[in-house]
């Protein structure tokens, strides 16, 4: 058990490393377009009966789920 959690915490590491790698230009970044398509991804999530999330690569967090 002891060694999943090492396994689970290292690729944590590896995947925080990776977003650390990701540059953007943030007067490139527009949210409105994403505020947009907000009403279309509800409608999906619910007449698919799925889960949609939107993660935002630059602030690192969920926009959506």
């Amino acid at each position: 058990m002891k060694t999943d959690k090492n396994i689970i915490s290292k690729l944590q590491e590896i995947y925080m490393q990776l977003l650390e790698k990701q540059k953007f230009n943030e007067k490139d970044l527009d949210y409105f377009i994403l505020e947009k398509q907000m009403p279309v991804l509800q409608k999906l999530a619910e007449t698919s009966n799925s889960v949609i999330t939107v993660f935002d690569l630059f602030q690192k967090k969920h926009l959506y789920q």
